[in-house]
């Protein structure tokens, strides 16, 4: 929620208006809860408009661009597919993280374009991929938009069609959010898609308040553990939680990821674990499908680094989940 006050902010409707609608995008870009409009709201409304024009066009400039961050199965090392990350390269401002531009294209309404051109060219990788001789599928992340869309469900499959691809070979990965937004709808795009084979994951599970609940409801195939509950500095705790959700994930026979891997020790831990597939730095970095490597991967402890060499810990390119959003 945006907050602005007369006189400071404004003199009439439309002004104080304006200056609420730019403290609330603030309070959502920050997830801080209500904000009250300051000098500096009117510098980012300006520049947010702006981007917001060059998003439009950024497809058609060919602007836009996948990564792929690997998936390997943690009991063999084998390459079974990857999580495609929507990329903007803008010719002056440089890389734009989706968190940059993302919230801007749900707004706007952009993101029905944007989703559609990630699922186009996510599914006609998988295609190049299977050419190549590699079954391999490709996960996507969703906008709590895309399923709010009648015409999503359609264009998936004309997309999958158009390119020969079978369904089970595209994951779409759902949050909370992206369902709870309006659950009659998202069911029912899902419920259809997964009619024709597609298959879905559950996003971050272990974070939302009704987790369970909506998991019950949704045709999902698989959980995807959130990384809160795996990095170096977790505790028992979070270990009792991760294999709590590997056995009901058992249980319920669904597949089990495990996002976030920067370790070692995660990766010998999530493996002894249970847990049947991986993804984070540790295995491989988002590229383009060109660099990726589609040979496997050792999963196993690597040599201790010698005394001259330094790890340094990679930069996160992106936070934040929407049309091919972020690890």
């Amino acid at each position: 929620m945006g907050i602005a006050f007369a006189p400071e902010h404004g003199t009439t409707g439309e002004g104080l208006l304006r200056a609420a609608d730019a403290a609330m995008y603030r309070a959502k870009r920050e997830r801080s809860g209500p904000s009250v409009y300051d000098h500096r709201d009117r510098e980012r409304s300006i520049e947010r408009l702006a981007l917001s024009s060059e998003l439009i066009d950024a497809i058609e400039l060919d602007q836009f661009e996948l990564h792929y961050q690997p998936k390997y199965d943690l009991a063999s090392g084998r390459l079974i597919g990857a999580e495609a990350l929507l990329r903007w390269f803008h010719p002056t401002r440089g890389l734009i993280p989706p968190d940059g531009f993302l919230p801007l294209a749900e707004d706007t309404g952009a993101i029905h374009v944007i989703t559609r051109w990630v699922i186009d060219t996510a599914v006609a990788q998988v295609r190049a991929w299977t050419e190549q001789g590699h079954d391999l599928s490709v996960a996507v992340n969703l906008s709590p938009s895309s399923l709010q869309d009648p015409a999503f469900a359609d264009h998936v499959q004309a997309a999958l069609v158009a390119e020969g691809v079978a369904s089970e070979r595209l994951v779409l990965e759902v949050t909370e959010q992206t369902v709870m937004a309006d659950p009659e709808t998202a069911l029912s795009v899902m419920r259809r898609l997964s009619d024709l084979g597609v298959r879905f994951s559950v996003d971050d599970f272990g974070t939302g308040y009704s987790s369970l609940t909506y998991l019950r409801m949704l045709p999902v195939t698989e959980l995807k553990i959130d990384r809160s509950f795996i990095g170096d500095d977790c505790g028992a705790v979070d270990h009792d939680i991760v294999e709590t959700i590997i056995a009901l994930s058992r249980r319920l026979g669904l597949q089990v990821v495990a996002e976030g891997i920067e370790s070692c020790d995660a990766t010998d831990y999530l493996r002894s674990a249970g847990c049947d597939v991986g993804q984070g730095f540790h295995l491989g970095h988002p590229v383009p499908a060109a660099e990726l490597d589609l040979g496997p991967t050792c999963v196993r402890r690597p040599r201790a680094p010698g005394p001259r060499e330094r790890r340094q810990p990679p930069r996160q390119l992106s936070a934040g989940r929407a049309a091919g959003g972020s690890p």
